[in-house]
């Protein structure tokens, strides 16, 4: 299981030379997470804004049917920072997981001195970062914002783990799909792993401010996994390419 949370965490990763995109209004989706044909998990993520020029990101996952059975576990994030002319800008992230493997974490963004300080499971660690770096829950609205300017071509930069990893992120084209909410017009967006041989596609809907609605998971470790959008609320549609 523990591969699975990395999994869905990583699944939506942030670009620092994007050019000025939207925001979304707040929103909360709820995913199931599939590995073959069993729904193994469900992930539900809420968007808001607390107050002028600052938002707040949360994501639970949990375990659902057969997975429930044998791990009761879940894990609670939240990112909170400063919405800026280029996205997201995360100050603080926490992490928390129920369970028989229970664990704990923060992370404080120091943009002045260039620096993230994290201490998980009391074991801390100081790591220098590049202006654009993003925790790994954010990534996701991130990416929202600069597909709605246009980009096509992204490179990302997560803190994680006690290093940064780097993601890269490519429009591989338009696809119409069959999703909870009816037929929509998406972009098909490809996700590699520059750390690794993982590969995720997304499926990102410009009438729902491009938000996900399926993506595609592959890893020679980890495993296959599917997550598709179940609910939404909160997130008007627009009329672009619906």
């Amino acid at each position: 299981m523990r591969g699975l949370w990395l999994s869905i965490l990583l699944l939506l990763s942030a670009s620092a030379g994007a050019r000025a995109g939207d925001i979304p209004p707040p929103f909360t989706a709820v995913y199931n997470v599939q590995r073959g044909l069993f729904t193994v998990a469900q992930t539900r993520v809420a968007f808001s804004r607390p107050s002028d020029g600052h938002y707040r990101y949360r994501s639970r996952s949990e375990a659902s049917g057969l997975a429930a059975l044998f791990r009761d576990a879940e894990v609670h994030e939240r990112s909170e920072g400063l919405i800026v002319e280029r996205g997201l800008r995360p100050l603080r992230y926490t992490y928390r997981r129920t369970g028989d493997e229970a664990r704990a974490g923060e992370l404080r963004f120091y943009w002045e001195d260039g620096q993230v300080v994290n201490d998980v499971g009391g074991h801390p660690w100081r790591l220098d970062i590049p202006p654009g770096t993003r925790d790994r829950v954010v990534g996701s609205l991130q990416l929202m914002h600069d597909l709605s300017a246009g980009e096509r071509e992204l490179s990302y930069h997560v803190a994680d783990g006690g290093r940064l990893r780097t993601y890269h992120f490519r429009v591989d084209g338009r696809e119409r799909l069959d999703t909870g909410l009816g037929e929509l017009q998406t972009l098909r967006v490809v996700r590699t792993d520059a750390d690794g041989d993982g590969r995720t596609v997304l499926w990102c809907a410009p009438s729902l401010h491009y938000l996900a609605v399926r993506i595609e998971h592959s890893d020679p470790e980890e495993g296959d996994y599917v997550m598709t959008l179940k609910e939404l609320k909160g997130l008007p549609a627009t009329d672009e390419h619906r």
